[in-house]
């Protein structure tokens, strides 16, 4: 018997045992149903079978069709004459009409206990999946459910569908691999009314994602995600996987194809008329992927700042004294500062500004960068700028203290300075603008301290999108105070590429109307999704996701 059928019947055993069950006839009267026996009753194999049910109703007799099966519940012996339904409670047989007992089974239950199937498995899968279950643990947990007669598959492959077939090329020295970027756009926004989007803004991330601490693999995704909605859940348009960073740009050149065609030409949805345009809101990388995509020497060169044409000087690292003159999309385009490039970057077929959409990354700037580089210079630097032990310790302790005052939302609790090379990016954005202010009051010397300050206060309002309307000059005040002090308090060597570029910031925020709004928090989380993906060493690019 396949299953549609069985769930057939199953479904009107229920329905008839529930109506005989609720009806008061049952307390009073005895009913009897005589159910005809299904083989005189003709039945194709593809049709489940039709029952008789007759009822005895006075002098006359209705025979009803019913789709069940016998139930061992309900009496199975042949009606003896005696199984009388008097008029008075005939109500029961209406009941049975208007609750639809007359009826066969609609298909709205299969489809209804399939759905139900396909949620379970789809639930099992994304368990699976965010979970890092091996392949071989989730077949045999498939095995126990199948022994209890759950409807799951029996491989896990066939579970997470993974696919057979993926067309890998070879581009810039290693594979890769294009998922498109319409239609992934389109399944990104698969939950959302079409009508309710006017303009899809993308923010791009390009950046490279160490796989192994055994060798050299990485990948490379291009991910993006949809800017102006939220949540903002970045996916992945196309991959590269190798031994070393991409030899060139030329695994960007089917995405930027594809982007300046729907930038041209909008995307068309199911159910609207007219096609909704696309534009870009910002490229976010951090400095090394950024100037690879722009095709400029590396961030460490004597001409590595993007936002200014400021001369590096070269002492043991490259330091970046004073601000220069501002770059602008149409200068890049010519290349008016022809130290600052390496060749002609692929995006440069796109209709946008090379500059400016290409801001300065905060996580990596500002968190990874500046914050992480004072604290390191405090705990372990120079005897002049170093803190001593019971500083150390009493910082620690201080910075401990506070964990049981952080709200929920805040994912990580503070940890003392003995673990600081351990610190993620947020606990270092934590430390400066929440908890840093409050425990060095009472550690650093009253100079540094006030240095700290204006550096903590600046960020906080380029973060904030009210205060940043009402003080962004004073925030660019206190930012420029800081990089001049940092010279007198810390030597000129602190003033590296992550410090100049703290000059730019005010100008970023104010575009981006606020900070929150071009960092690569969002696109790093979902670094970390991917990278849970790998299931072995062999053939990378099959085992990551394209969504």
């Amino acid at each position: 018997m396949d299953k549609k059928r069985k769930r057939a019947q199953q479904s009107a055993r229920r329905r008839i045992k529930h109506l005989l069950l609720d009806s008061d006839i049952r307390k009073t009267d005895e009913v009897e149903i005589s159910l005809l026996s299904t083989s005189d009753i003709s039945s194709s194999d593809d049709e489940p079978s039709h029952i008789q049910v007759e009822v005895d109703a006075g002098c006359s007799r209705e025979t009803s069709p019913v789709h069940l099966v016998q139930n061992e519940e309900f009496s199975d012996t042949a009606s003896d004459g005696n199984n009388i339904l008097t008029e008075e409670n005939e109500h029961i047989w209406n009941t049975f009409d208007d609750a639809g007992v007359d009826i066969y089974p609609s298909s709205d239950d299969d489809e209804s206990e399939e759905d139900q199937d396909t949620s379970f498995k789809k639930e099992i899968a994304e368990w699976a999946v965010n979970c890092n279950v091996p392949l071989t643990t989730l077949t045999k947990l498939l095995s126990i459910l199948r022994h209890k007669n759950l409807d799951v598959p029996v491989e896990a492959t066939t579970l997470l569908q993974t696919t057979k077939k993926i067309h890998v090329v070879n581009k810039s020295g290693g594979d890769y691999i294009y998922f498109g970027l319409e239609s992934s756009i389109k399944r990104s926004l698969s939950t959302f009314s079409p009508e309710n989007i006017d303009l899809i803004e993308l923010s791009i991330n390009i950046d490279g994602l160490p796989i192994y601490k055994s060798n050299n693999i990485s990948v490379w995704p291009v991910q993006c995600t949809v800017a102006n909605i939220k949540p903002k859940d970045p996916f992945v348009v196309a991959l590269y996987s190798g031994k070393h960073k991409p030899q060139d740009c030329a695994f960007l050149e089917d995405f930027v194809a594809e982007l300046k065609t729907i930038m041209e030409t909008g995307i068309q949805f199911e159910g609207c008329s007219n096609p909704k345009s696309v534009c870009i809101r910002c490229f976010v990388c951090d400095a090394p992927a950024k100037a690879m995509v722009k095709a400029t020497i590396q961030y460490n060169g004597r001409y590595g700042c993007d936002f200014c044409d400021v001369e590096g000087e070269f002492d043991g690292r490259m330091l970046f004294l004073y601000e220069g003159r501002p770059r602008t999309d149409h200068s890049f385009r010519q290349q008016s500062n022809p130290q600052h490039h390496k060749g002609k970057s692929v995006l440069l077929s796109l209709d946008i500004d090379m500059i400016s959409q290409f801001p300065i990354d905060p996580m990596h700037c500002i968190d990874l960068g500046v914050t992480k580089r004072l604290l390191l210079l405090w705990k372990e630097g120079p005897i002049p700028y170093r803190l001593s032990a019971s500083h150390l310790n009493l910082l620690s302790v201080y910075h401990k203290s506070l964990r049981q005052f952080l709200p929920k939302n805040f994912n990580r609790k503070p940890r003392g300075l003995d673990e600081v090379k351990l610190w993620k990016a947020t606990e270092f954005r934590t430390f400066l603008m929440y908890t840093g202010p409050v425990v060095l009051k009472f550690v650093l010397p009253q100079k540094q301290y006030q240095h700290f300050l204006s550096f903590s206060v600046a960020i906080s309002i380029l973060y904030n999108a009210q205060l940043l309307q009402e003080h962004k000059k004073y925030a660019q005040d206190l930012l420029s105070f800081f990089v001049k002090k940092a010279q007198e308090i810390y030597s000129k060597r602190f003033v590296s590429y992550n410090v100049h570029c703290l000059q730019h910031m005010a100008e970023i925020a104010e575009k981006y109307k606020s900070l929150e709004n071009c960092t690569a928090y969002t696109f790093e989380n979902h670094m970390a999704k991917i990278k849970r993906c790998v299931r072995g060493p062999d053939s990378l690019l099959y085992k990551l996701p394209g969504d």
